[in-house]
């Protein structure tokens, strides 16, 4: 009989683009400052989607935290390690 070894490779990725100006805010959980991205502009920087920031979200994974004005921020920060840990 015949040996058959099967191979598997899963690839993930996530593009962040960063505008000129980036939003920086104190993150608490960082305790320092950091460039935030306000959540309704998650689909425009970076390739997530919506229901797995959702689930970070949920797990507690991002920090996040509410602008003066009423949006809500994520620490781009909170955001790679997340991803750098689904990839590990």
């Amino acid at each position: 009989m015949a040996k058959h070894t099967k191979i598997i490779i899963q690839t993930d990725s996530l593009i962040v683009m960063r505008s000129r100006k980036p939003l920086q805010a104190f993150c608490p959980e960082c305790g320092v400052e950091r460039e935030m991205i306000p959540i309704s502009e998650i689909g425009i920087v970076s390739n997530l989607m919506p229901c797995e920031v959702e689930t970070w979200m949920q797990a507690e994974g991002l920090h996040r935290l509410y602008a003066s004005d009423g949006r809500l921020l994520l620490c781009l920060s909170s955001m790679l390690k997340q991803v750098k840990g689904t990839t590990e």
